[in-house]
């Protein structure tokens, strides 16, 4: 790994039921303890994705890969790791070095906040004692924490991430978050939150009461299936025109109709079509929710076997 990359310091926990609070209190100080080191970005915790399973990670965030050793060889990080494999064992705990991490599909909440001159320590210690009282509501899959980048933005940036809108929600309103929002108040200037929005906003339907929203697998599902034929039309009409202009300019061009034409009228259209797929009423059994998935699938064939001459 080169010493100079971004770099990621992975720890891998085994959380059994019994151990949970007080792993909520370690996690909650590792995420702020490398604040003040060089190089630090951020630390994002992972809660297990499968109900069952027991496995959490700390995922810490640096420029470089020496940056991140240096912490990970100061006393700091040992003590805490000492504290965790008493807490767990040591076959509980696994530490890696990676270059990337992955992600998943969670509702989340970004949370921006000018903390007062002075008070950046007690602001430390108050983000310690919320991330480990959220990590007590059911779905919470994970935070990441992180300090102001630079005098320019001198802001102090949350992410909280729950499996669904709902959790999310649950969280938001709860009696102990407001507790400790009240003891906030006097350690910061001003913040402001936002719901990051889903992979395709502003084509797809918000979140209703009574129904579901679209997952990003759905909708990834139904933009292929309105832009292939789009994709296989150009093609056949669109590059013999463009033939002799640079290929960097006719992508550009191709790329824009395929996107004004997926804007309107066609999204909206194929939205409105399966729509009863997209949101179901949350009430809506198995056969109603597989059957979409088996109608794509017939679309699908029905589209390549309809434009299987037309290039």
């Amino acid at each position: 790994m080169n010493d100079n990359h971004p770099a990621a310091l992975v720890t891998r926990i085994q959380v059994q039921p019994a151990i949970e609070e007080a792993f909520a209190a370690w996690h909650a100080q590792m995420s702020i303890a490398p604040a003040n080191f060089p190089g630090f970005i951020n630390t994002e915790i992972k809660a297990p994705a499968v109900q069952g399973e027991t496995q959490w990670s700390v995922v810490q965030h640096f420029r470089s890969t020496k940056e991140m050793r240096a912490w990970q060889s100061s006393e700091a990080h040992r003590r805490l790791v000492a504290e965790i494999g008493a807490i767990t064992g040591r076959n509980g705990l696994h530490e890696l070095e990676t270059g990337e991490t992955d992600s998943d599909s969670t509702a989340t909440e970004v949370i921006a906040t000018a903390v007062k001159p002075g008070f950046e320590s007690a602001y430390r210690e108050w983000a310690a004692r919320i991330h480990a009282a959220e990590a007590q509501f059911p779905g919470y899959r994970g935070g990441l924490l992180q300090p102001p980048i630079s005098n320019k933005q001198p802001y102090w940036t949350t992410l909280i991430r729950f499996a669904s809108p709902q959790d999310l929600e649950g969280w938001l309103i709860s009696a102990e978050r407001e507790k400790l929002l009240q003891e906030h108040e006097a350690l910061v200037q001003s913040w402001t939150m936002h719901r990051l929005g889903n992979s395709f906003a502003g084509w797809f339907p918000g979140e209703e009461p009574d129904r579901e929203s679209p997952n990003t697998l759905k909708q990834s599902l139904v933009v292929l299936l309105v832009l292939f034929p789009i994709v296989m039309a150009e093609l056949r009409f669109l590059s013999p025109v463009l033939k002799g202009v640079p290929p960097a300019v006719a992508t550009f061009l191709g790329n824009a109709l395929s996107v004004a034409l997926l804007g309107w009228p066609v999204m909206p259209i194929a939205i409105a079509f399966l729509n009863w797929w997209l949101s179901p009423e949350k009430r809506s059994g198995l056969l109603l929710r597989a059957s979409g998935y088996v109608l794509l699938g017939v679309l699908y064939a029905a589209e390549i076997a309809m434009l299987w001459n037309l290039v």
